[in-house]
């Protein structure tokens, strides 16, 4: 089996390891280009990404050291309610993530998947040849290279050059209720010998700012609504807020979605080709797990895209409706948290927050969500308790 995946990245890298440790007998071959950088800001994870280190046997003092890590026990809100207060999210039963730069990572990640007997082509796809079936057959590489395939991961990042423009599936937009969709990242030093064990979210004027410790600086960003402010009034806020100039090595445009069909004929889209919410909560990576752990029951065996494609809808639509849920804080400080008290909440949420926000746990039972896939749950009441007690105060909620 010649497995390809398109894009290298930390989505790219992370689901080589997983083929490897799942299908030891496939030809398993990453094209990515070195002029389609990594970014390299700080980003989080959740403790599913321990579990993923553990599959692959992985060290993970080795994978502290040489991606400059720290253990991430929760996020701390700031500001995200009408009393201007803080509170934490931290994960249950003492689990615990990581924080590292998304740069470091994905170059670890990579050698190790190299010397484990990954093929590594340095190049950039530019077309794809199709049988009668519409799979793909070859890939063909700007120096006309060509490269057979027998299936194909399509983690080619926002450029979403398979499932987005050669199958052309469906998009499915978030846009509506997620407000944000461009984020100005940066970098700040460590001054400090204190080691912070959480992702600071930090509510801001039109969205909201990230600081996630490493070891060796601070990843930061301001996500924010595009729409109101532009790059240059974004930064300027930044700079009022911590009283200090900052370079941000670029801008990122993204829009909240994803695809309802990341699995058409022998090609699935993982990461951020498959779709994207926000930053908050760490969700990126974390669907990237859970969308491995969801395929391996069914790739090269049943091949049932409908129930792939079905589950990863049931998937990003909780983890949108967590996401958003956070939104809904009764902030009046801008016209952007305002407004979300004049958005509609979505049906579902509404019922979600009726039916089972207040109830009464006395178990770990109770805790379970609904969707649980290949034993991984993505947020339990717990959590959704958590975030409600945040922003509304005990026992209260605005639905």
């Amino acid at each position: 089996m010649n497995i390809v995946i398109v894009g290298g990245g930390t989505a790219g890298w992370i689901t080589s390891l997983f083929l490897l440790s799942e299908y030891k007998n496939s030809n398993i071959t990453v094209i990515e280009s070195d002029v389609i950088g990594i970014l390299g800001a700080g980003e989080g994870s959740t403790p599913l990404m321990k579990k993923f280190l553990k599959k692959c046997n992985i060290d993970e003092n080795d994978f502290i050291n040489k991606t400059k890590s720290t253990f991430k026990l929760g996020i701390d809100f700031e500001n995200w309610n009408v009393c201007n207060k803080s509170y934490k999210h931290p994960f249950i039963n003492d689990s615990k993530a990581y924080h590292f730069d998304a740069r470091l990572i994905a170059e670890y990640f990579k050698q190790i998947s190299i010397n484990r007997g990954v093929t590594h082509i340095n190049g950039i796809v530019k077309s794809f040849v199709q049988n009668d079936k519409k799979d793909i057959t070859n890939l063909v590489l700007s120096d006309d290279t060509t490269i057979p395939t027998d299936f194909v991961f399509d983690c080619s990042g926002l450029h979403r050059l398979l499932i987005g423009k050669l199958y052309n599936s469906n998009w499915v937009s978030y846009s509506n209720h997620l407000k944000v969709n461009t984020a100005v990242p940066f970098f700040l030093d460590r001054t400090d010998t204190n080691m912070e064990l959480d992702t600071k979210a930090i509510a801001m004027d039109y969205g909201w700012m990230w600081q996630i410790p490493l070891q060796h600086r601070w990843g930061c960003g301001y996500v924010f609504d595009g729409n109101r402010i532009n790059e240059i009034q974004a930064k300027e806020e930044i700079e009022l807020k911590l009283n200090r100039k900052i370079q941000s090595p670029k801008t990122l445009k993204f829009s909240a979605g994803y695809y309802d069909n990341v699995w058409v004929n022998n090609c699935i889209a993982m990461g951020l080709a498959s779709g994207f919410l926000e930053p908050l909560e760490a969700v990126s990576i974390h669907i990237t797990l859970m969308e491995l752990n969801l395929i391996k029951n069914h790739l090269f065996k049943d091949n049932d895209t409908n129930i792939v494609n079905e589950k990863f809808s049931q998937i990003m639509d909780e983890h949108f409706l967590f996401i958003y849920y956070h939104y809904l804080c009764n902030k009046k400080d801008t016209e952007f948290w305002s407004d979300y008290n004049l958005i509609s909440a979505p049906l579902e949420l509404h019922k979600f927050v009726k039916k089972d926000l207040n109830i009464s746990f006395s178990s770990d039972e109770d805790y379970i969500s609904k969707f649980k896939y290949n034993d991984v749950v993505q947020y339990t009441h717990y959590d959704w308790k958590l975030i409600n007690d945040g922003i509304f105060g005990l026992n209260k909620s605005l639905l």
